[in-house]
C-alpha cells in the first residue's frame, strides 16, 4: 500500500492519490478496531496514556518491561527447617538497569523433591522490589526459576534444602562423664547408641539416643596418649578407631576391649574410619 502510495505521488496523478488516500485512511481504522494482545519483549516499551491531560499536564509516560540481565535475587536461602518459611527479595530493572513497578510476564515456579512444580505469587514491597515466599514443607532439595518472558534470570535456578529440625543436644565442654572436648567421628553401633571419639579428653564415650552415657573407656598402654579420632562399627560389632597420635588404628570389641592394633609403620596421623 505504502509503495503504490508513494508511486502515485512520483506520478502526481491526483486523482489516484486522493482515492489511495482514502483507502488507507479506511484500512487504519479497522487495524485500530483491532483488539490485538502484544507479546512482551525484554526491550519493549509501552506508552500509557494520562486518564487527565489538563491536570497532569502529560499527555502520558512509558513504561519498560523488566530485563533478565538487570534482574537480581537476594536473600536466597541455602536450607531451611523443615517447617520454616523465608522471603527471597526479587528486584525488577529494565533494560537501562532502572528499577520498574511491573511483575508483568514475570513467573516463579518451584519446584519439590518429589519434582512436582508449582507457581509462586510475586507480592511487591516497594518500588520494583518483590517478596517471594518458600516454604520448607518436606525434607529434601528444592529449585525456584525465576523468568522474563520464558527466559532465566542470571543464576537461575536457585537452590535450597530442607532439612530436619534439631531433635536433642546433649554434652557440653568438660572432662566428666558425658561431656567432651573436641569430640570428632561418631558412629551408630549395633544395640543404637552412639559412640563418639571424645579426642581432647583421650577417650571414647558410648552414650544412648537420649544422652544418657552407657560407657566410657580409654587406651593407656601405649607411648603416647590416645587421641581417638573417629570410629566405625564393623557388622560383628567390631570397633575400628583411628588413633593420630600413635598413628594407628585400633580394633575393639563392643565393651572397649582392646583387641589388636596395626599401621603403626604404615600410617601417619590416620583420621578417619569406614566399616
Amino acid at each position: 500500500m505504502i509503495s503504490y502510495i508513494e508511486m502515485l505521488r512520483h506520478h502526481k496523478n491526483a486523482v489516484d492519490l486522493v482515492t489511495a488516500k482514502k483507502r488507507v485512511k479506511q484500512r487504519v481504522e479497522e487495524l485500530l478496531r483491532i483488539d490485538t494482545i502484544l507479546e512482551i519483549q525484554q526491550n519493549m516499551a509501552e506508552f500509557k496514556p494520562c486518564s487527565d491531560i489538563r491536570k497532569s499536564n502529560l499527555i502520558g509516560h512509558i513504561l519498560y518491561y523488566p530485563c533478565i540481565r538487570q534482574c537480581t535475587v537476594n536473600k536466597i536461602p541455602l536450607r531451611l527447617i523443615k517447617g520454616q518459611t523465608d522471603d527471597l527479595v526479587i528486584t525488577m530493572k529494565d533494560r537501562r538497569g532502572e528499577v520498574v513497578n511491573t511483575n508483568k510476564n514475570v513467573t516463579v515456579v518451584l519446584t519439590s523433591p518429589d519434582g512436582s512444580c508449582k507457581d509462586v505469587k510475586m507480592i511487591e514491597i516497594s518500588d520494583g522490589t518483590h517478596t517471594v515466599t518458600v516454604h520448607g514443607e518436606v525434607v529434601g532439595d528444592y529449585k525456584f526459576s525465576i523468568s522474563v518472558s520464558g527466559q532465566g534470570i542470571p543464576g537461575s535456578p536457585f537452590d535450597f534444602r530442607v532439612l530436619i529440625p534439631l531433635v536433642k543436644t546433649f554434652g557440653g565442654l568438660g572432662d566428666e562423664k558425658g561431656y567432651f572436648s573436641h569430640p570428632r567421628g561418631l558412629a551408630f553401633n549395633n544395640d543404637g547408641h552412639l559412640v563418639l571419639a571424645d579426642w581432647y579428653n583421650n577417650r571414647v564415650q558410648v552414650v544412648d539416643q537420649g544422652g544418657n552415657v552407657k560407657k566410657v573407656f580409654a587406651f593407656t598402654q601405649f607411648v603416647n596418649k590416645c587421641a581417638p579420632l573417629d570410629v566405625a562399627i564393623s557388622t560383628e560389632g567390631l570397633q575400628f578407631i583411628s588413633d593420630s597420635l600413635n598413628q594407628q588404628i585400633l580394633v575393639c570389641d563392643k565393651d572397649g576391649k582392646l583387641i589388636r592394633s596395626f599401621g603403626e609403620a604404615e600410617l601417619r596421623h590416620p583420621r578417619t574410619t569406614s566399616s
